[in-house]
């Protein structure tokens, strides 16, 4: 019984807390933030930046398929999945807002390369879902986290 109500109280404490912070942003938001001056939103800008990243991986792996067609059908699916990921990652992002196009210098558009950054993406989102409130999206980030795993091992499968 005694844990029951350690749990239950946790949870009041909890819900006492998001009262609060909901209440606070109200008072805040009534205080002189105005509709011209919006508000930066973090996790908007993480997703923004995710899409960029695998625009950017669709786009090489697009180009490493004209270059070398016998790897067309893995690339094709890790390109496919990519623009899932994109697709529901948008879900997430106000309407109007789109992704400002990442510059990179020069990548290394190899079979080997592009494995590298699905591993290092899988990392990064992994990373990104473990620190956001907002627990579909942490959840989303998660399982594309996943898929980028597998993305990973499908083109590290294909290097020789």
């Amino acid at each position: 019984m005694g844990r029951l109500v350690a749990i239950t109280s946790l949870v009041l404490s909890r819900r006492t807390f998001l009262a609060g912070v909901g209440s606070t942003a109200v008072l805040v938001g009534a205080c002189g933030v105005t509709a011209e001056a919006p508000a930066s939103d973090p996790a908007a800008k993480e997703i923004e930046k995710i899409i960029s990243l695998k625009q950017i991986l669709i786009s090489d792996a697009t180009d490493l398929i004209a270059r070398d067609p016998s790897l067309g059908t893995s690339l094709q699916v890790v390109v496919d999945q990519n623009l899932i990921h994109i697709a529901a990652l948008n879900s997430f992002l106000t309407p109007g807002s789109s992704p400002s196009a990442t510059t990179t210098p020069s990548r290394d558009i190899s079979l080997p390369a592009l494995a590298t950054r699905c591993a290092v993406f899988s990392t990064n989102n992994l990373s990104v879902a473990s620190g956001l409130p907002d627990a579909e999206l942490s959840r989303l980030l998660a399982l594309i986290a996943g898929s980028e795993m597998q993305h990973h091992a499908l083109l590290s499968g294909l290097i020789v």
